[in-house]
């Protein structure tokens, strides 16, 4: 019975530290247009940034960046993808110092539900970053 627990605590242990790659700005994960993802919050620590659109919430969040070659609309969307209420916020500038683009929490319209759908017009080969949070734990 001893392994028992040895294993359950090893386990938990893992677990509680795990590590999310993209959990700051700076460490955003670059994406480009047509991609699809999967990916998960969990174990992301919650950001607090000003208001952008939407509010920071308690969920964590997970950053992607994206450098459009030309200024095409971007149309970013978590429709139908995840089984809690989560946002999205996009943001320009340096990784240290970012200012608000836009931010969409429920998209009722399009996702026909909480989950957000939001867009912006970028500049070409402008880098924006992309925080996918959710609004609860």
């Amino acid at each position: 019975m001893k392994s028992l627990y040895t294993f359950l605590f090893c386990l938990a242990a893992l677990f509680a530290t795990a590590q999310v790659v993209n959990d700051e700005p700076c460490d955003a994960l670059p994406i480009s247009c047509g991609m699809q993802i999967n990916s998960t919050t969990a174990f992301a620590e919650p950001d607090t940034l000003p208001f952008c659109g939407t509010g920071n919430g308690i969920g964590g969040g997970v950053w992607y960046s994206i450098t459009p070659e030309d200024d095409t609309k971007v149309i970013l969307s978590l429709c139908g993808t995840d089984d809690y209420d989560s946002r999205i916020r996009v943001f320009q500038g340096d990784c240290d110092s970012l200012v608000c683009v836009t931010g969409e929490d429920d998209d009722f319209v399009n996702c026909i539900s909480d989950d957000p759908e939001g867009e912006f017009v970028p500049m070409a080969n402008e880098t924006y970053y992309i925080l996918i949070h959710g609004c609860d734990d």
